[in-house]
């Protein structure tokens, strides 16, 4: 099992970009002298890597080393939303500084993708929405990143050559896996199936009947689920009021939230909140 002390790892966040790419956008070949990590969150782009150009997907993760040439363009037609994060201050076991173990620059589909991308979505946040302290969240999270990307490629390594190939059922299981990451981390925002669709350039009527042939739910129904957990767990743990809950998790409408709410839990927002309250008094200690 590899290990890295704690206490000698301390990589420098060079920058964490989220960048949102329109057709016809460019980057000439180039390289780095530190490492860099891209998520591919939504859309599609054409990235010249490991020395041809290639079509990659929302869902896909590149990783290049130092000294790694690499360019991307955009196709008419076509966008790409992307995270970028750029590290350096490192140095892992037998390697040159600021190296990751990889020999391509596409990290390989794994149980560690959910994660990773959880993980990116949650660094936009904090860097998008600058709050107390977020420079050192951010920095914790692109750690993690870095840790789950090393975890991925020491799981890819121990999978027989064969297995790396992407077979059919794990595109299907990638697409529904980055499908629900997309639904976790944006749902306060407006979601629809055509809006899914077209992030990860498929047809609405085989991402709803991938994602229920997996899931066992459509990806609206999901989304409507994911959204009333949170409502749920809001009205239970804060003081904000049911309208208020209603627009975090995204509803304009109190009323269609209270009304899907209820049709959910079988209990109204106020009643839940009223409940929350009681128990909250009865388990607090008296004079």
């Amino acid at each position: 099992m590899s290990q890295i002390p704690p206490e000698s790892f301390d990589p420098k966040i060079r920058y964490a970009f989220d960048v949102w790419n329109g057709e016809d956008n460019f980057s000439a070949k180039h390289s780095h002298d530190f490492f860099e990590a891209s998520f591919i969150l939504e859309g599609q782009v054409e990235y010249f890597v490991d020395r041809r150009w290639r079509s990659v997907n929302a869902g896909t993760i590149l990783i290049f080393n130092p000294s790694n040439e690499h360019a991307e363009k955009q196709l008419k037609g076509s966008y790409s939303h992307q995270l970028h994060i750029g590290i350096d201050n490192f140095q892992l076991e037998n390697l040159p500084p600021n190296t990751f173990p990889n020999k391509e620059a596409v990290l390989p589909i794994n149980d560690t993708q959910l994660a990773l991308f959880d993980k990116a979505w949650q660094l936009i946040k904090e860097f998008n929405e600058q709050k107390d302290y977020y420079q050192v969240i951010g920095k914790s999270l692109a750690v993690e990143i870095m840790m789950l990307l090393l975890r991925s490629l020491s799981v890819a390594k121990k999978q027989p050559p064969l297995s790396r190939e992407v077979v059919p059922n794990e595109r299907l299981s990638q697409l529904v896996t980055m499908t629900q990451s997309y639904i976790e981390n944006n749902y306060a925002n407006d979601i629809s199936l055509n809006q899914l669709a077209d992030v990860y350039y498929v047809s609405p009527t085989y991402l709803s009947k991938a994602f229920k042939d997996i899931i066992g739910v459509s990806p609206i129904t999901y989304l409507i689920q994911f959204r009333l957990k949170k409502a749920y767990d809001l009205l239970k743990r804060s003081d904000y009021t049911v309208k208020e809950i209603a627009h975090l998790v995204g509803y304009q409408d109190a009323y269609h939230f209270s009304k899907q709410f209820k049709k959910a839990f079988d209990h109204s927002p106020t009643e839940v909140r009223k409940e929350a309250r009681t128990t909250k008094t009865e388990a607090s200690p008296t004079d």
